[in-house]
């Protein structure tokens, strides 16, 4: 699995002739295993492959580290944007940049908007904002205390580390239970400044499985037949 699927993403939803038939020609172009983050993930997708849920390994490996020694600032937010809805996302911290000055502000770019420095470039000017492009988003969820945005895996991620608020805008990709999902800007500012709102109701072990080793070890055993 290479990050957020869903029953929208086409490169992990195959028509039922495909899956049903075990000599269609679909099959010649895909692995006979996909290896996945939760049962979450493979329930919402449709492919021929064999579908094993493993875990996250660097996902799991850093968690503890992170948690341990960096402590969230309590007025920080987290804008995780994507090409799909920049615009928005610049809109969004502009508008939180006005209302909430005393918070610092990160917006983070998909490696893919880097290159469009038009799109964003506004931003600079609003000093209570920090535009990052290729950074490790694990140490900025760490960091920041409210993570915002569309349908990033990042939204996801942020389950596993504990006290966050997650805003997420409107749409049907990620589940409700994830965190708050607005429509508009007004709500989400109403929305932060209600400090009960954005914390999930998800469990985090639905969609990024524990015990990763052994996880894999029982894989290369059964499916493999490889030792290790």
């Amino acid at each position: 699995q290479h990050g957020f699927v869903s029953k929208e993403h086409y490169a992990y939803n195959y028509p039922q002739y495909c899956i049903d038939n075990n000599h269609h020609q679909c099959r010649d172009y895909l692995p006979d295993y996909l290896l996945m983050f939760g049962e979450y993930w493979a329930e919402n997708i449709r492919i021929p492959s064999k579908k094993i849920v493993v875990g996250y390994p660097y996902l799991n490996e850093i968690l503890n580290r992170l948690i341990e020694y960096i402590k969230p600032k309590t007025k920080s937010i987290l804008i995780v944007s994507q090409g799909t809805v920049t615009k928005s996302m610049v809109n969004i911290a502009k508008k939180l940049s006005r209302t909430f000055t005393d918070y610092k502000i990160i917006f983070k770019l998909h490696p893919g908007e880097i290159p469009f420095k038009e799109r964003y470039s506004l931003l600079k000017n609003l000093s209570n904002i920090e535009i990052i492009g290729n950074y490790n988003i694990f140490e900025l969820i760490a960091k920041n205390k409210i993570i915002i945005g569309y349908n990033s895996t990042t939204l996801v991620e942020a389950l596993k580390f504990p006290g966050k608020r997650i805003f997420i805008l409107e749409n049907n990709d990620v589940p409700n239970e994830i965190g708050y999902k607005f429509t508009n800007v007004e709500e989400l500012i109403e929305a932060i400044k209600d400090n009960s709102k954005g914390y999930p109701k998800a469990k985090p072990e639905y969609f990024w499985a524990s015990n990763w080793e052994e996880r894999f070890q029982e894989f290369m055993r059964n499916e493999v037949d490889l030792k290790i």
